[in-house]
């Protein structure tokens, strides 16, 4: 038997506080009220539980359910679980959201409603009950609507809804922890077996305290910060209970007479630090006990004296400035962004930062925190995209980052972001229409540039800086300085540390090779740190070879012809296959121009390959005006190989005569295919005729879709009493139908309109 305990404070004294002070809402509730205190009577014993595997249930009983080693629980969220390691450690105390009730429903045999104990606790009017209305909907409403049957096989549970056609409860996919209901065939698909474990009064003593840990979190070294408490349940004793353990700069005060007393737990600033410690709660006499952890970091404030110099390798624990060109993330909060503040590197390095703009980047579990000391907030996302916000908790999923490095750039990727309805807004990035930061979807501005708090006293010679473009095509002139006056500048190509025998700096040189400089200052007997720098020589690729590239690759194409462009887009190809370059501002190009030095990094977004180029990569190119290039005709649905493409598709039908949500279904000979109105085209269909359509070939999470362009009719219409010598189509124009010979437009009598 597995024996866990859970302490439930009765909840007819709850109900009488609620009463005290809310008594309008009492009053006008009163009936809901009187039927939840019932219910609340056979629920909320005081006291121990313990928690035992079953092969059956029974009417008025509690349960745990299990599947995967997570327990099913009082919410609708990805991530509403807990592994049963938890709740067997914590033994249930306050985790009252992992129980549920079941009450026999009258004339069905076997069957029950299932309402879940804490939501009963804190919401006794309603949506307390588990319901599956439709399809594979799962909700939490007032009044049970679904008559559940719990039968078992091989001791694990399959749970069903007898009121919706039998579905039955089951994981959304493997792992993912969150349910939905399924239909009988679809089992297999779908993790659906439980194993239940029932709740029982038990006289044993016990000792629990809730929460179990304790975390202040990071903050400013002498800031205030507000006490915390935590809850000690305990039976079935013989003897009192104690608490001890703290030291500073934790203390711990109260005093422990009655099950559901509180400790309140303070906490010192005055000395910077990490600081982890153990509370311990128990009964000497009956060898009980339980504990609480006690953790905090206090950072320094900014220094105005503090350099902070130019990162690019992997990020690590440290005080940061985090910029996007020179404009820095700071914690000025307008119109649901972050600010930024204007700032000028000298040398690759900041100095003296005010201190609204140094953020502590801490490790918390698998991801990252962005901690700023003088607001004694975290930068976080927020439900909505493109928007950002300080918060106080670093602890919950929109203040957790995914941090990643790539030719010295980095990503910020926000955890909520990442999982929520909008899952490409998930980029810290730079606006700079709005001069602020939030989170945004790849497109917007680009990676962020770390400028990271030096350690140790000033060296007596600054290092020098090496510049030049490190992506070069044919060649690039590297310069080195050094601010210290007087020191001289030494450096090496091959990979060598340099030192006062290598080469001595004296004018800026050239490299027409991909090579690594290492370069140091040397005043008298001081000498600089070492820094180097590689420049890359980029080779031209095919369009065709891009794709073999990963995220962030610097890339050069080869001339390329444009065969289409809308706004940002830029859709171009060469003899190989086609690309879209993807632009932070729209340019002149136009369909037909030769480009020449295209250059910039991959961006592979959700699927969809793309090179983007930068304002300065932008200027660069050479633009040869040409003929513009017929599309490429595919006789079948467009497939992956497909990507960029500009092409046309003859014979096709629609689903239907406009788009919803942008897309409607298309199919060419007996293959539907997603068409999708991405450059928002005013144009309506007729499902009873055949188009012959242009766009281009795009990707989104792995299904490819037709980005819709231009539509004519298929059929060819001769025109009566008029000698024609070539095809005569009919085509939709803005709208209107009209006829086209040889590209342009003519009345019925074959007259060309001007």
């Amino acid at each position: 038997m597995l024996c866990l305990r859970i302490s439930l404070i009765p909840y007819k004294i709850r109900v009488n506080q609620f009463l005290l002070t809310n008594i309008f809402k009492i009053m006008k509730k009163i009936f809901s009220l009187l039927a939840a205190v019932l219910f609340a009577g056979s629920m909320f014993a005081a006291g121990a539980y313990n928690l035992t595997k079953v092969t059956s249930v029974e009417n008025g009983g509690l349960y745990v359910f299990e599947r995967n080693s997570h327990v099913l629980v009082g919410q609708l969220a990805n991530d509403a679980v807990q592994t049963t390691d938890e709740y067997v450690n914590s033994g249930l105390a306050g985790n009252e959201t992992y129980v549920w009730k079941l009450d026999a429903v009258d004339g069905k045999e076997g069957c029950f409603s299932i309402k879940n104990v804490a939501k009963a606790e804190a919401e006794p009017a309603g949506h307390i009950y588990l319901n599956n209305p439709e399809k594979t909907k799962i909700t939490f409403s007032n009044n049970s609507t679904s008559d559940w049957k719990i039968e078992f096989t091989d001791g694990v549970a399959l749970i069903s809804n007898t009121s919706n056609s039998n579905r039955f409860l089951g994981e959304t996919s493997t792992g993912s922890n969150a349910y939905k209901a399924y239909a009988s065939q679809n089992l297999g698909d779908y993790g659906h077996d439980f194993t239940v474990y029932k709740l029982e009064e038990s006289s044993d003593p016990y000792v629990s305290v809730t929460p179990a840990t304790v975390d202040f979190g990071t903050v400013k070294k002498d800031a205030s910060v507000d006490a915390k408490e935590v809850t000690v349940s305990f039976g079935n004793l013989t003897g009192a209970v104690t608490f001890s353990g703290l030291t500073a700069p934790f203390g711990a005060a109260g005093t422990i007479a009655a099950s559901g007393d509180k400790i309140t737990i303070s906490a010192s600033t005055a000395e910077a630090g990490e600081y982890s410690q153990t509370l311990t709660v128990q009964s000497a006499a009956d060898s009980k006990s339980a504990t609480v952890t006690v953790t905090m970091k206090v950072v320094e404030g900014a220094d105005p004296s503090a350099a902070f110099e130019l990162y690019t390798d992997a990020i690590v624990e440290g005080d940061y400035v985090i910029c996007s060109d020179n404009s820095a993330l700071n914690t000025t909060e307008a119109n649901n962004r972050l600010g930024s503040t204007a700032v000028t590197p000298v040398n690759d390095v900041i100095s003296g930062p005010s201190a609204d703009i140094v953020w502590h980047i801490a490790k918390s579990g698998d991801y990252w925190t962005l901690y700023n000391a003088d607001a004694n907030k975290y930068a976080a996302a927020k439900t909505a995209k493109n928007q950002a916000a300080m918060q106080e908790s670093g602890a919950d999923d929109k203040a957790l980052w995914t941090v990643t490095v790539s030719n010295g750039k980095f990503e910020f990727e926000n955890k909520s972001r990442a999982a929520g309805t909008d899952p490409n807004n998930k980029w810290l990035r730079y606006n700079s229409q709005v001069s602020a930061f939030a989170c945004y979807a790849s497109g917007t501005g680009k990676a962020l540039t770390l400028y990271k708090k030096a350690s140790g006293a000033p060296a007596a010679v600054t290092k020098p800086v090496i510049s030049g473009e490190a992506n070069f095509q044919n060649e690039v002139t590297v310069t080195i300085t050094c601010a210290t006056e007087g020191a001289e500048i030494f450096y090496t190509l091959d990979g060598t540390e340099p030192t006062k025998d290598a080469t001595k700096y004296t004018a800026a040189f050239k490299l027409t090779a991909t090579t690594t400089v290492k370069a140091i200052a040397i005043k008298g007997e001081d000498k600089s740190s070492v820094v180097e720098k590689t420049f890359t020589k980029v080779e031209p690729l095919s369009c065709n070879e891009v794709y073999s590239k990963v995220k962030n690759d610097e890339v050069l194409l080869n001339d390329v012809t444009v065969t289409y462009a809308n706004g940002k887009n830029v859709y171009v190809k060469d003899a190989t296959g086609a690309m879209l370059v993807y632009l932070s501002e729209a340019t002149t190009w136009k369909a037909g121009d030769v480009l020449s030095g295209v250059a910039g990094v991959v961006d592979i977004y959700y699927g969809l390959y793309e090179v983007k180029p930068s304002a300065d990569q932008v200027a660069a190119v050479t633009a040869t005006p040409g003929e513009a290039p017929a599309p490429v005709e595919l006789t079948a649905a467009p497939v992956a190989a497909d990507m960029n493409k500009y092409v046309i598709l003859k014979d096709v039908t629609v689903s239907a005569a406009t788009f919803t949500d942008k897309k409607l279904d298309a199919t060419i000979g007996g293959e539907t295919f997603v068409l999708r109105n991405n450059f928002n085209a005013d144009v309506a269909f007729d499902t009873e005729k055949k188009y012959d359509i242009t766009g281009v070939v795009a990707v989104y999470n792995d299904a490819v879709q037709l980005y819709f362009i231009n539509a004519e009719l298929h059929q060819a219409t001769a025109v009566d009493n008029t000698a024609v010598d070539a095809k005569i189509v009919k085509a939709i124009r803005n709208g209107q139908v009209v006829l086209i010979r040889d590209g342009k437009v003519i009345n019925m009598f074959g007259v060309e309109q001007k």
